[in-house]
């Protein structure tokens, strides 16, 4: 992603079946081999040929142990088929939003890897997990008879006043059968006892409905924008970010596709082939310029805020985690993708690669500060298209990002959409993605930069 990796499948929503015309802009292929343990927390293994994702350890803890040891399990790995809590007994519907899983932890239960010394539950974990007491009385019922947690769960700021829909736990029969047993289910009347819950058992959530288009539920699309360059710097994000610039007459002059591996002491056959795409923008003002890649969603705010764009990325807390809004902070989703902007304190392109050249394997640094691999400029255009202020750029990816939200590992990753951004940006009809073995899979899609999408 930005320095931490992101992939996603793209599919346009079922409820987007109508669009309109935006007259007027303005308000891998991947050949991949996952091995999975089956233990929770899992680790994974990618081999692939579109570089979108790059483990690193998570967001900071409020402790000072090292986590960067404890195996990562991915959002999307815990969203098992076995288990479907959309039809389930209850008064109310689901809110029908966005689908979390939260590991239920006896009270007893203590891992060092996952409690820190005084026995407390670590923050923020790929796949959140709660204490049963903490779930049981830290639930309220409303009078539509739904039952919300108000709390921020295991610390993530994104998973705050969800809606519990069921509490399941995986179970073999005498016949070695394994099946999904239900301990309770929304409308069901109380929930079960702390004691009665085993360890391991899992507790469904829905987020509002709002929360599949957007980090706010008024400012749709999953952009974001980190100003570090500012005098104050700042994090837009959705269509918040479009209006924060409307008005302006900044204008993107120049665009730039490149390409890097993700920087490693030693490489193996198989992260040779690992490559991240992204494209650079040039604006009429010559003060800084703007990276824009695709990567996983939340594949930054759940990782820390670590960006090889920042100059601090190192930092325990860097300064783009501190400005991120909570509903930025929530563990990544390879399932789905973002699109993100980095200012840039590079005024053109060869102070960019000034930059690359610094954190590359072409300079003497320690293989801990290590960020890119043979990093290349692979073309450089001109902007053609009319619409090119800062507002009309945040539009065009937003349409991007709400015409087609699912990532696709074949089709649909970082090198695609830089593939699509160059070729848009600058009329260059034969843009193709950098490695040659995605080519098959690419098709063009310089229409999604143009088309607002009906939302969810």
């Amino acid at each position: 992603w930005s320095g931490m990796g992101a992939r996603a499948s793209i599919q346009r929503s079922s409820r987007s079946d109508s669009v309109k015309v935006a007259g007027k802009v303005c308000p891998k292929t991947s050949v991949v081999a996952a091995a999975v343990t089956e233990s929770p927390p899992q680790r994974v293994s990618v081999v692939q040929f579109d570089s979108d994702v790059e483990l690193h350890p998570y967001a900071p803890d409020d402790d000072d142990e090292d986590d960067s040891e404890v195996p990562v399990r991915v959002a999307s790995d815990v969203d098992l088929d076995d288990d479907d809590d959309d039809e389930v007994i209850g008064k109310a519907p689901p809110q029908k939003g966005v689908r979390w899983h939260v590991q239920i932890m006896s009270d007893s239960f203590f891992s060092e890897k996952h409690c820190t010394p005084s026995g407390a539950l670590r923050p923020r974990r790929p796949f959140p997990h709660i204490r049963a007491t903490d779930l049981v009385k830290g639930v309220k019922t409303m009078d539509d008879g739904r039952v919300i947690f108000p709390g921020c769960i295991n610390g993530w700021g994104a998973l705050s006043a969800l809606e519990l829909r069921s509490i399941t736990v995986r179970c073999t029969t005498s016949l070695g059968i394994r099946k999904i047993k239900r301990l309770w289910n929304a409308g069901a009347g109380e929930l079960p006892t702390a004691e009665s819950i085993p360890h391991g058992a899992r507790a469904t959530f829905f987020a509002p409905v709002w929360a599949k288009d957007g980090w706010g539920p008024t400012s749709a699309g999953f952009v974001w924008w980190y100003r570090q360059v500012l005098p104050k710097p700042e994090f837009l994000f959705g269509e918040s970010a479009e209006r924060a610039v409307f008005g302006s007459t900044v204008k993107a002059v120049r665009a730039h596709h490149f390409a890097h591996r993700y920087g490693k002491v030693k490489e193996s056959n198989k992260d040779k082939l690992l490559y991240h795409t992204g494209v650079l923008l040039e604006w009429d003002h010559g003060k800084f310029t703007t990276v824009c890649e695709l990567g996983f969603k939340n594949g930054v705010g759940g990782y820390g805020g670590k960006s090889n764009w920042a100059k601090d990325r190192d930092e325990k807390i860097t300064e783009l985690y501190r400005l991120m809004p909570p509903a930025v902070k929530a563990p990544w989703d390879a399932k789905q993708f973002e699109l993100r902007m980095t200012d840039m304190p590079c005024a053109n392109l060869d102070e960019f690669q000034g930059w690359l050249q610094y954190y590359s394997n072409k300079a003497e640094l320690p293989g801990e500060r290590l960020r890119f691999i043979d990093p290349t400029i692979v073309e450089s255009k001109d902007v053609q298209v009319s619409g090119r202020t800062e507002a009309d750029i945040v539009r065009y990816l937003l349409n991007y990002a709400m015409a087609e939200r699912t990532y696709d590992e074949m089709s649909k990753n970082c090198q695609s959409f830089s593939t699509d951004w160059f070729g848009f940006l600058t009329n260059t009809r034969d843009c193709q993605p950098y490695v040659s073995l995605v080519r098959p899979f690419y098709r063009r899609k310089w229409e999604n930069f143009l088309f607002e999408t009906k939302q969810c």
